[in-house]
């Protein structure tokens, strides 16, 4: 089943977390955009929509873009005249933006970029949204992030950014099938904090984000992007290449009002006997996460979480509920625990009852299928259990630190100890 993260064949990398900007800090206003001959400006919406394909990779190289494309045309219809959607598309040709709208039979260009951009940088990023802002005004934005993604884990390719990353961009000279670009790197990805301050520079708090990519539905994530979306949309799981149907997702998620709708939407189509031949039998899991409860779930966790993991003493993951297998296969990724699971496994009965009280206040949505695909066999499975949050976390383990050498990320104990969360949550107070 191809995916949309590292395989054996194909190198894919994520989106992470990296600590965040120093509070109090003032960001930079952004750039405006030049101005487009070519588009003017229209009247103030509801909701703009915009989808952010990432595809100068092996994803694009197996055209799915194509695919989704074909799925956006026949969703169009169910776009209100007061709605706007937009795909910026980045692919084996110069990125563009199309618009979808109602009584098209496609997407018509709107913007060509008439030289190479790395989309993986985050000025492009900055650039779209700004571009987005001023052509297309709303009252609400919702993005869709869509590439390949490996969770909060730290981008092997140190010669773009040296951190955490979303997307793979292997550039004009680079080789789509393989991931890797002309100089023999991993292609380009984005740094969570630079994706986080590319969006802040536009003046844009997003309604949503939605990452149609693997492993991106991390408590890692999400917090790090507090500041810039009101809710943070995706699945802790490896995903299938098809990603999101995006006709069903136009009309019955990506301009609902109740964003819960998206993930519901995701679960319900992933699930269906209807696109069984799309997605097989490997299980879904999503959540949503309402960014504005992540620090106060923050501070009950820095106030209980030292009382049981320190000194380095190594918290006993035995049975908890998993999204991925720790595998050399896998290039010794961690085992992405399911956040409510794992802190069950840590916490007493009565700290964990008062622990999930802010976990469920911050996650508004969740679904987890009984069991799900974790590989690496073709027949692997992980299956929930009842403490499910649909939300993944990481947890320090020694072996992360002896097996450092082998593994493509580096020590990823040390990797977690640069992240916002991990200052925020108390694990700095742990010894860890």
């Amino acid at each position: 089943m191809f995916t949309r993260y590292l395989t054996l064949l194909t190198l894919c990398l994520g989106l992470a977390v990296t600590s965040c900007t120093t509070e109090g800090t003032e960001t930079p206003p952004s750039t405006p955009p030049t101005p487009d001959t070519s588009q003017k400006p229209l009247d103030k919406g509801r909701r703009t929509v915009l989808v952010y394909v990432n595809a100068q990779n092996s994803l694009g190289y197996q055209r799915f873009q194509d695919l989704d494309s074909l799925e956006m045309a026949k969703g169009a219809d169910y776009i209100d005249d007061n709605d706007r959607y937009l795909v910026y598309l980045d692919d084996d040709e110069h990125p563009r933006i199309l618009r979808f709208q109602k009584g098209q039979k496609g997407g018509e260009i709107v913007k060509r970029f008439n030289e190479e951009r790395c989309s993986s940088d985050p000025e492009t990023l900055r650039e779209v949204l700004n571009w987005t802002r001023l052509y297309f005004p709303a009252e609400e934005y919702g993005l869709v992030l869509w590439s390949h993604a490996d969770g909060w884990l730290p981008s092997p390719n140190k010669d773009y950014r040296t951190s955490r990353s979303f997307g793979i961009d292997v550039g004009d000279d680079g080789n789509m099938a393989t991931d890797y670009d002309a100089n023999g790197n991993i292609g380009a990805g984005m740094d969570i904090d630079d994706m986080a301050d590319a969006i802040s520079r536009t003046g844009l708090k997003l309604k949503y984000i939605f990452f149609d990519a693997c492993l991106m539905q991390c408590i890692e994530t999400s917090y790090a992007l507090r500041d810039v979306a009101d809710y943070v949309i995706g699945s802790p799981l490896p995903t299938p290449a098809y990603g999101s149907h995006y006709t069903n997702e136009i009309r019955r998620g990506f301009f609902s009002d109740d964003v819960t709708d998206i993930a519901k939407t995701y679960y319900n189509d992933i699930m269906s006997d209807t696109y069984a031949d799309m997605y097989s039998d490997y299980g879904c899991a999503t959540s949503v996460v309402q960014t504005d409860q992540l620090d106060s779930l923050a501070l009950i966790t820095r106030e209980l979480l030292p009382q049981y993991i320190e000194g380095q003493n190594q918290a006993d993951m035995t049975d908890v509920m998993q999204y991925l297998t720790y595998s050399s296969r896998y290039f010794y990724r961690p085992e992405f625990f399911d956040a409510g699971s794992a802190m069950r496994h840590v916490l007493s009965d009565e700290d964990y009852t008062r622990w999930r009280t802010y976990l469920d206040r911050a996650v508004i949505y969740k679904q987890v299928s009984t069991r799900y695909w974790i590989g690496p066999g073709n027949y692997t499975y992980g299956y929930r259990d009842n403490d499910y949050a649909g939300l993944s976390m990481f947890v320090p383990q020694w072996k992360y630190s002896n097996n450092a050498d082998y593994c493509l990320y580096g020590d990823l104990n040390a990797a977690f100890r640069e992240t916002a969360w991990y200052a925020a949550a108390g694990w700095s107070a742990t010894g860890w």
